[in-house]
């Protein structure tokens, strides 16, 4: 065979591999949407609690779909020892407590986060591509199935007067619309305008509408930081200041709408009877009378109160545990904090800080069923993985 033959076959080879490629990097789309799907369904308002299994086995197979993506990066010892210190405490204070079947289901979830967290910090450009691609297609959809909603006396709660879409849990879907909004508005500001400008536009005007439709003080905060994160970071002091601004009149709005009117039809007091004020109030006695050390594991039934306070929610089930967990959740942020102004990924920083924030008043971090808390280990993992770029480039 003649050296031009030999070349000629590798070239060849070379387009199979290509195409084979581009076919694999479909998979890890396709698991998530059918994740994506399963979420939604089981929040729905006609169909809650359902497929709740199809979540967990749609993330099984998301995680081995990130297998054959993975490099030769070295992981972060610091964060994998953290992880696994969570996850060794979390299963043997589960198992002690164990009532049933679903508590093993629940902590084999956590397991195949830590897994999505190590395949994406040892991943391609791929990975993140396809996470790109699968956020900005989920994000068009969730605007278009919740726009008829608008008109649906069903989609608004009778006494707080919160908007809900096709969810039954107004802070469920005011905590995606602002996933999707932190998302949107980084890959705009940093990507500048594109084929789908204008259609990524609507999409954040409607996701606007749709937050403050739901008005979820938990999620506008957390909106509010992760965007100041974003333009502070790239050093757009005056739009810092003037974005800094508006959400300080949104925030005396919010103040004073919810303290004058309690009692009134449509009122939503700074600390409702049921709300996160009691809830703190009683994770913090079980956490006192459990000394910090002894955790509940993953079982309702074994006494987790499993709110929406998630951080507090970690350490009661996990005890000793939450260390760990902790220790890898700051030392993401760290990577978050230093990741490169040059990179397209910012999007990445922004939206973990928006997950980071946004677990202090939802349950995100403290879950492994919902789309943010998924998203809290990939964007982990893709952070190392920037960072290492970052120190790749600087010794050059």
């Amino acid at each position: 065979m003649s050296i031009k033959d030999a070349g000629s076959g590798g070239d060849e080879e070379k387009v199979l591999n290509d195409s084979m490629f581009r076919f694999g990097s479909l998979v890890p789309i396709l698991a998530l949407t059918l994740f994506f799907a399963a979420v939604l369904i089981g929040q729905s308002r006609q169909f809650y609690g359902a497929l709740g299994s199809l979540k967990y086995i749609s993330i099984v197979v998301f995680a081995l779909s990130l297998a054959r993506f993975r490099g030769a990066t070295i992981l972060d010892f610091f964060s994998i020892f953290g992880l696994v210190w969570f996850f060794v405490f979390s299963a043997f204070f589960t198992l002690f407590n164990l009532f049933g079947a679903r508590d093993i289901l629940v902590l084999f979830g956590y397991g195949v986060c830590i897994l999505c967290y190590i395949f994406a910090a040892t991943g391609s450009e791929d990975v993140r591509e396809a996470l790109r691609n699968f956020l900005w297609l989920s994000s068009v959809v969730f605007v278009l199935i919740n726009i008829p909603q608008l008109n649906e006396s069903a989609a608004f709660s009778f006494y707080k007067q919160q908007f809900s879409g096709v969810l039954s849990n107004p802070n469920i879907f005011a905590g995606l619309a602002g996933f999707y909004l932190v998302f949107l508005f980084e890959s705009i500001f940093n990507m500048g305008r594109s084929k789908t400008y204008v259609l990524q536009v609507v999409v954040i005007l409607f996701l606007l509408v749709f937050l403050f439709a739901a008005f979820s003080r938990g999620v506008l905060l957390a909106v509010v930081f992760s965007l100041l994160f974003s333009v502070v970071k790239k050093g757009s002091i005056r739009l810092a200041i003037a974005l800094l601004l508006i959400s300080s009149l949104v925030g005396s709005f919010m103040v004073v709408f919810s303290v004058n009117s309690v009692g009134a039809m449509g009122s939503r007091e700074l600390f409702e009877d049921t709300g996160r004020y009691d809830i703190l109030l009683a994770y913090i006695d079980e956490i006192l009378n459990r000394k910090f050390i002894l955790g509940t594991g993953v079982s309702i039934d074994g006494g987790r109160i499993k709110s929406e306070l998630s951080y507090f929610d970690i350490i009661l089930f996990s005890g000793i545990g939450a260390v760990g967990f902790f220790a890898f959740l700051f030392r993401s942020l760290y990577f978050a904090i230093i990741s490169g102004r040059q990179r397209d990924g910012d999007w990445v920083a922004v939206l973990f800080v928006y997950i980071f924030i946004c677990s202090t008043f939802e349950g995100y971090a403290a879950n492994v069923a919902s789309l943010p808390s998924l998203f809290l280990y990939l964007l982990a993992g893709l952070l190392y993985s920037d960072y290492l770029c970052s120190l790749r480039l600087k010794s050059r």
